[in-house]
């Protein structure tokens, strides 16, 4: 697991920063020139802001010149990472970081950097009358299921033509989609409801469509942005369909919920479409109307104490909607716990977190450090069922997860119930667990570096989250795993790394032939070899 924390980046404008000793003590200063290209055509990047950085601090900068060229003179000696950024470009994703380290009186010229231009993609909505969609939102993501920032999505919205313009997209692989609501301008208005010639309510909603026509997005076509691309004519027409109501009641601790509270329907899978709604009536009530059948996460917020109180809820909505639906706000509480290690053995650096045991609900239960004498808390669980997981953040150990209790039940396989009565949340874990060391190769039999290894604990241990094993691959397409708990696992090797959940045995349907089984029992060391899959679109 990797956690990413934000860095705030300040820079000089006079681009120069002069560096201050003690006095008497003498340090000959040293200086970094270098040029910012385009990656693609080796042209000059003028007006690129340059960054001279030293470990996590702010940082000098300088812009580049009409030629591209800067410098820092005088420049502390040091070790020093080098970027560069501009509007309209991003950094290259096959450079390698520029790192220079400067003694005394170091001249380190020559440097290259190297961005790439972004592109732009733009495009026509029009509703299933052929006339222009204004307001409808438009959503560009990245096709891979690469982790991390560095694929974000993108958005849009149209005008009063229909028109739309996505830019600043990084070189890449997209899919484009389109959702609307009409209507959503007057949210306060009451629309009359339509009915068909029996009389009966005939409600329609526009559902979420993808470039060219899909309805999904197994069907939904890539498109291909290349630097300094700027496309068009990527135009989408609306699809009209009918619609349904999910109606239910909320209620608070206390019995009926008054006040503001806030109902939505969010879309866990490709189909359907989000809704929102208030509850104002004093018997908590909701109807949401217009909304088309599918798989959805429905959610209370209400601010009726200092905490947010809330509820969650996955619900199936068939072709004649929802009726009768409940659910019971609740305070976020806390959930305090313990790691307990083997005697005479110091507790390694670990981080415990909450998954929810939901797949397709992405909200987490917070995660927590323990101190030196492995309590934690985590002061603020929403309501929820969640897994455990552990993410060694230190040396490799060899101690694994034996279980996982919370009074008499058994976390492991039953998971963490909030609201409830929390008892303290007890960890046990036992020397000599598995070793796995882990070679991947791809498809011509070299080493790959930078891969993905997962491991994967067999039926019916799939869903705990606590035995699941991580690494990435070194130089020589190597890595290794210890403290592997003992049991029947398959391991895998990706050559990017994948946002998917395993918890799911759909997610390892299209490449299963490429996992390798292994059997762990206590103080086992196992080598095995493995062929990454493929990156994925």
């Amino acid at each position: 697991m990797r956690v990413w924390l934000p860095l705030l980046l300040f820079f000089c404008p006079d681009a120069l920063l002069s560096f201050q000793h003690p006095a008497g003590e003498t340090t000959k200063p040293a200086f970094v020139e270098g040029r910012v290209i385009d990656a693609k055509s080796g042209e000059a990047v003028k007006k690129a802001l340059v960054i001279l950085r030293q470990g996590n601090d702010r940082g000098i900068g300088a812009y580049s010149d009409a030629a591209g060229n800067f410098a820092f003179q005088p420049v502390e000696p040091g070790s020093y990472t080098l970027s560069a950024e501009r509007d309209g470009y991003v950094a290259d994703p096959g450079a390698k970081p520029t790192i220079v380290n400067l003694k005394p009186g170091d001249a380190e010229s020559g440097l290259l950097l190297k961005l790439l231009r972004t592109g732009a993609i733009s495009g026509r909505v029009l509703d299933t009358d052929g006339e222009p969609a204004m307001g409808a939102n438009i959503q560009i993501q990245a096709a891979s299921q690469k982790k991390g920032p560095a694929r974000p999505g993108f958005a849009a919205t149209t005008n009063d033509r229909g028109e739309y313009r996505a830019f600043n997209l990084p070189p890449g692989k997209y899919r484009i989609s389109v959702s609307y609501t009409r209507g959503v301008r007057r949210p306060n208005v009451n629309i009359q409801r339509a009915t068909d010639l029996s009389g009966a309510v005939a409600e329609e909603a526009y559902a979420v469509t993808y470039y060219p026509g899909a309805l999904n997005l197994r069907d939904a076509a890539i498109v291909q942005i290349e630097s300094g691309a700027d496309l068009a004519g990527f135009d989408l027409q609306l699809r009209r369909m009918r619609a349904v109501r999910v109606r239910g009641t909320v209620t608070g601790p206390g019995g009926a919920a008054t006040g503001f509270i806030t109902i939505s329907l969010q879309p866990v899978g490709d189909e359907g479409q989000f809704s929102e709604a208030f509850v104002l009536s004093s018997e908590g009530r909701f109807d949401l109307g217009g909304v088309l059948p599918g798989r959805y996460l429905l959610t209370a917020d209400a601010p009726m104490t200092q905490k947010m109180l809330t509820a969650r809820r996955l619900v199936e909505v068939s072709d004649n909607g929802l009726d009768g639906v409940h659910l019971t706000l609740a305070e976020p509480q806390k959930v305090n716990g313990r790691i307990v290690v083997p005697e005479g053995r110091k507790l390694p650096s670990l981080l415990v977190t909450l998954s929810s045991r939901e797949r397709q609900d992405h909200q987490g239960g917070g995660i927590a450090q323990p101190a030196t004498d492995g309590s934690f808390t985590l002061p603020n669980v929403p309501p929820g069922d969640y897994d455990v997981a552990l993410a060694a953040t230190g040396p490799a150990d060899d101690l694994y997860t034996a279980s996982i209790r919370m009074g008499d039940s058994d976390v492991l396989t039953g998971g963490v119930h909030v609201p409830g009565a929390l008892a303290e949340l007890e960890i046990t874990l036992k020397a000599n667990g598995g070793t796995l060391e882990c070679s991947v190769s791809n498809s011509i039999q070299e080493p790959l570096p930078d891969a993905q290894v997962v491991l994967l604990p067999d039926p019916p241990r799939q869903s705990q989250l606590a035995l699941y094993g991580e690494c990435r691959t070194d130089a020589t397409g190597a890595c290794t795993l210890t403290g592997v708990t003992p049991g029947d696992y398959h391991v895998f090797a990706f050559a990017s790394e994948e946002e998917r959940d395993f918890r799911d045995p759909d997610s390892l349907k299209e490449f299963e032939k490429l996992g390798k089984p292994v059997k762990i029992t206590e103080g086992d060391r196992h080598k095995v070899e493995l062929k990454a899959v493929p990156e994925q679109d």
